[in-house]
């Protein structure tokens, strides 16, 4: 899953969206310093991408993607699945994404103050170019690929749409599987800690 889902799986809970969204930039344990709700989203983060990479027909999907990815099936995969879940808005949320999106900006920027400056550039760039939107078009997210290809030099996601398209219908059915599983589990996590 990728930054859109992390957003949805936070259940509007402002800080556990902030904790979501900077968990790769807090390893170890180091997040334990941070506000509690912060540190709440950072470990459902973690519990969030378990689940998705042990679930057996992800798995069995990044192994169809190595031909075309290499070792980055998996990152491919999962920006991706943040293309589904905005073409699946509506099977599984009444608000409109784009409020949704909103909302979210609001949420990380009342807890700017709490991480790190390299976090806080990070949201800050997320926010001003619109990337929790950009997941629904097929142009932004061509662009998004390729913007990932250059900045980190990985140049199997150059052309990542034609791989992936081709095998649309196996990854909408394995996310429209995985999803409801997701949810469940953010909200139990959510439950357990008394958010």
């Amino acid at each position: 899953m990728n930054f859109l889902a992390h957003v949805q799986l936070s259940h509007g809970i402002d800080q556990v969206i902030t904790g979501n969204l900077v968990a790769d930039g807090y390893k170890g344990k180091k997040y334990q310093v941070l506000p509690m709700g912060i540190q709440h989203g950072i470990i459902l983060h973690r519990r969030i991408d378990e689940l998705t990479d042990t679930f057996e027909p992800v798995r069995a999907m990044k192994r169809k993607l190595v031909p075309y990815f290499g070792r980055y099936a998996g990152v491919a995969l999962d920006v991706y699945f943040d293309h589904i879940l905005s073409l699946n808005w509506e099977k599984f949320y009444e608000l409109d994404l784009e409020t949704t999106v909103e909302n979210s900006h609001q949420a990380l920027r009342a807890n700017f103050e709490h991480v790190s400056p390299e976090s806080r550039l990070f949201l800050d760039r997320l926010i001003a170019y619109k990337w929790l939107i950009s997941y629904r078009q097929k142009n932004d997210l061509e662009k998004i690929f390729h913007q990932m290809s250059h900045r980190f030099g990985l140049n199997q996601l150059k052309n990542s749409m034609l791989p992936l398209e081709k095998h649309f219908q196996e990854l909408n059915e394995t996310f429209i599987v995985l999803y409801p599983l997701l949810v469940s589990q953010s909200k139990d996590y959510i439950r357990t800690v008394g958010l």
